[in-house]
């Protein structure tokens, strides 16, 4: 459970400092689908080739891209959870980017009963707005994952500015 605390640590500290700046914001939940490729010792449910579903909430920055600090970038945090008949993983990451970008946090795997097994790290690339593609690297136990996935979010909060115009 130290671990979990650490993942819940990571993702408070990626908001807070872009809270505190930011005039324009948006949160956002949604689906994800991915398909893990390759090692059975380490795929979420133990055999190779596999679609895992899990749901990610999202917070984002948007202050880069309507000309208030356009030197500060889109940043943001997601909190994400993962679910398999045999296994459940939580993330957190730190995010930039948003139409094209780069994500990267800490794992932890749980049994299907939310017993820990083990702890690591993840990268992602991503092309999206409110929907697009994902590709994911993940290491756990010194074992390596790739899966290319997919997501879809609703905003379910924002603030923008009076007058706000993006400019990208």
């Amino acid at each position: 459970m130290k671990f979990l605390k650490l993942i819940a640590l990571f993702f408070l500290l990626t908001i807070n400092g872009s809270i505190i700046k930011s005039q324009s914001n948006v949160l956002l939940i949604g689906p994800t689908l991915h398909y893990y490729i390759g090692n059975t010792r380490y795929n979420i449910s133990g055999s190779a080739n596999k679609f895992v579903w899990g749901i990610e909430v999202s917070y984002w920055n948007l202050d880069h891209y309507t000309g208030l600090y356009p030197n500060f970038p889109a940043i943001g945090g997601a909190l994400g959870i993962e679910f398999d008949e045999s296994k459940k993983i939580i993330y957190s990451e730190f995010q930039s980017g948003l139409l094209l970008g780069a994500s990267t946090g800490l794992v932890c795997q749980f049994d299907k009963k939310f017993k820990y097994e083990t702890a690591g790290f993840q990268w992602s690339i991503w092309g999206a707005a409110f929907g697009g593609m994902e590709l994911r690297f993940r290491i756990l136990d010194d074992i390596k994952s790739f899966s290319p996935g997919g997501i879809l979010k609703v905003p379910v909060y924002y603030k923008l500015q009076p007058n706000t115009k993006f400019e990208f």
